[in-house]
């Protein structure tokens, strides 16, 4: 099954960063498609924001 939303977690696992540099770049990420911070990011806007390939981001997240 794959993953639909990214969290603060995936992404410190993705990008070796600490909690609160993760945090940062899923505020960036809402900002860029104009969500409200309750809403959540998916993994695919994840992937276009930072350029990595979904199969590989996911491959990570398993």
């Amino acid at each position: 099954m794959s993953r639909l939303f990214m969290y603060t977690k995936d992404v410190q696992k993705l990008t070796g960063k600490g909690r609160t540099a993760a945090q940062k770049i899923i505020a960036v990420i809402k900002r860029r498609f104009s969500k409200s911070s309750r809403e959540q990011i998916t993994v695919e806007e994840f992937c276009k924001h930072t350029g990595l390939t979904l199969d590989l981001v996911l491959a990570q997240l398993s």
